[in-house]
C-alpha cells in the first residue's frame, strides 16, 4: 500500500537525521512498480543544520504545516528561538496525515477553505478535517484504527505525536 511506503521512506530519512519538510502527495511520485517515492527535498535539511537557517513558512503552505511551525510563539514555553520555525521530524509526522487524507480523499487538506490565513488559524487552534465518509473518499475510506492513527499524527502538541518509526509499526499491524 502507498501509505506504508510513503511512511517506510519518511522514516529512513529521520534515521538519516533528514526531515523532508514539504511533505504533501504532490511530492510523492510512483514508479512504474507502483511504489511511492519521495520528491521535493528543496525544504530538507539535515536535523544537525536546523538552526543555521530559519525558513519562512510560506514555503511549505498551511494546509500541510504543523502548528508549532505555523505559530511557533504561541506554542513554545520558552522564548523563541530563530529555529523554532523550521522543519522537524514531528511536523512530517503532521505532514504525513495530511498526505493520507489526501490519498483517502483525492483532495487537499481543507480544501473548503480558500485563504491561506484561515487555514492557518484553523490548524493552529487545533482545527483538523473531519473524517471523510463514504461520499468524499477517492476509492477507500480509513478504517477507525487508520483515522485514529491519522489523528494520532495530527496532534496538536508535537511530543504527544508518534514518531515516524512507531507510525510505520502501527501500520503494519493495519494492514495484516
Amino acid at each position: 500500500m502507498q501509505i506504508s511506503g510513503i511512511s517506510e521512506g519518511v522514516a529512513y530519512l529521520h534515521r538519516m537525521n533528514v526531515v523532508h519538510g514539504d511533505l504533501r502527495a504532490l511530492n510523492v511520485l510512483i514508479d512504474d512498480e507502483e511504489q511511492p517515492c519521495l520528491a521535493d527535498f528543496g525544504l530538507s535539511r539535515m536535523l544537525n543544520e536546523l538552526a543555521t537557517q530559519a525558513l519562512s513558512r510560506h514555503h511549505q503552505g498551511g494546509r500541510w504545516t504543523a502548528p508549532e511551525l505555523l505559530d511557533p510563539e504561541s506554542m513554545c514555553s520558552g522564548p523563541p528561538s530563530d529555529s523554532s520555525s523550521n522543519p522537524t521530524p514531528k511536523g512530517d509526522v503532521f505532514a504525513f496525515a495530511c498526505v493520507c487524507y489526501e490519498i483517502y480523499t483525492g483532495k487537499v487538506p481543507f480544501h473548503e477553505m480558500r485563504r491561506e490565513a484561515s487555514i492557518i488559524n484553523a490548524i493552529v487552534h487545533g482545527r483538523r478535517p473531519v473524517r471523510p465518509g463514504l461520499s468524499d473518499c477517492h476509492s477507500t475510506c480509513p478504517s477507525d484504527s487508520m483515522w485514529g492513527l491519522i489523528t494520532d499524527c495530527w496532534r496538536q502538541k508535537p511530543e504527544e505525536r508518534p514518531r515516524m518509526a512507531e507510525v510505520c509499526h502501527r501500520l503494519h499491524d493495519i494492514n495484516a
